[in-house]
């Protein structure tokens, strides 16, 4: 499960953070009583200008371990419940971190182990890394600065090996996921012109294209769900299907205006939907079954958003204004909302709290 949050709230308001991490995204070690005290999230941000992961026990408020980064990085899911990818666009390299949960077979039983979080040395390097997917035993890591995507996974030795790279003919702002099957990916196709992708292939391990994805204009965010994968565009979903290996155009409803299009978009395994953003002020509620939608107004613009973990038919999005909105997913309606924050300007993030940026960049805590 996946909350959103951003390294400049996470210096100022860490007690917000752990209370979103709380209210519905750590990862979990199991779901019975007995395994809650397993519970631990991992928060990237910054602290004391220096920029950091930390892993936390979520049921004892308790600081785990502490990992010094070389720059703010990105957090993406990783291969497992308790793998995440750190992806640093400076110096350009992709990390796995582990939180140190670990299942052990005890014959006719299973125990969740709590063990020390590890860090990876970089497995990849290139310009400018974006998106990191992981599929089956293998992570993709796209670096926008020369179009390519290098791909990695474990060895029978038990180590990290570089598998494969993939020249997308042009550097953009792309994504490559890897397929359980055959050892294939979904590809970005480079637009003409702009840093956006117009789509995605199906491509073999050497890049072959196998099928050619329909147009997806800006193309951004993706979410794996139930054996099919999705995409945001400028006026669509583009879902791909991996049991059938097809592609399927998905419109938003009628009469959507221009401005309102899904840029990021996160799934929940206890759950049919999945939940998008959609416009500055919005979410959208992807129903997986009917490919139906239904967008939510949250009038104030969106700051972060995550589905409930305790009651996972809801959902949580943070307004600019300071209030936290529980959304019903299943009527797409507000149920509540409550002020936990003072209002957040631009000249906050500036001045007090951001390293590099105007506004809040989305984050994940897990």
């Amino acid at each position: 499960m996946t909350t959103y949050l951003t390294p400049c709230i996470l210096a100022k308001l860490s007690a917000l953070c752990i209370a979103l991490a709380l209210a519905g995204c750590a990862s979990t070690a199991g779901n019975d009583k007995s395994e809650a005290r397993l519970w631990r999230a991992v928060l990237v941000g910054t602290a004391d200008a220096v920029p950091v992961a930390r892993v936390i026990d979520v049921a004892e408020e308790e600081l785990v371990k502490e990992f010094k980064l070389d720059s703010v990085s990105n957090i993406r899911p990783g291969r497992h419940a308790h793998e995440w990818l750190l992806v640093s666009r400076e110096p350009g390299a992709v990390r796995t971190l582990h939180t140190g949960m670990r299942e052990e077979d005890h014959g006719d039983h299973k125990h969740w182990m709590a063990k020390a979080p590890e860090l990876s040395e970089p497995l990849v390097w290139g310009k400018r890394p974006s998106h990191a997917n992981a599929g089956g035993n293998r992570v993709a890591a796209f670096f926008d600065g020369d179009g390519v995507a290098r791909v990695f996974q474990t060895n029978d030795a038990k180590k990290e090996a570089v598998v494969g790279e993939l020249n997308s003919g042009k550097s953009h702002h792309g994504i490559a996921v890897p397929l359980s099957q055959r050892g294939r990916l979904l590809l970005s196709r480079p637009a003409p012109e702009g840093t956006l992708p117009l789509g995605v292939n199906l491509v073999e391990s050497n890049g072959q294209i196998v099928i050619p994805g329909p147009d997806c204009p800006r193309q951004h965010g993706d979410a794996a769900h139930q054996g099919m994968i999705y995409f945001g565009c400028a006026a669509h979903l583009v879902v791909f299907s991996e049991a059938q290996s097809n592609f399927r155009v998905v419109n938003y409803p009628i009469g959507t205006p221009p401005e309102k299009l899904v840029r990021n978009i996160v799934a929940s395994a206890l759950q049919p939907q999945l939940l998008a953003d959609f416009g500055p002020n919005g979410l959208l509620v992807i129903d997986s079954r009917s490919m139906g939608m239904k967008p939510v107004d949250l009038a104030a613009k969106r700051l972060h958003f995550t589905w409930d973990r305790a009651a996972p038919r809801y959902a949580f999005a943070l307004t600019d204004d300071g209030r936290l909105h529980r959304v019903d997913t299943h009527s797409g309606k507000i149920e509540t909302q409550a002020a936990v924050m003072p209002a957040w300007t631009e000249a906050l993030s500036v001045k007090k709290t951001c390293l590099h940026r105007a506004w809040p960049q989305q984050q994940q805590a897990v």
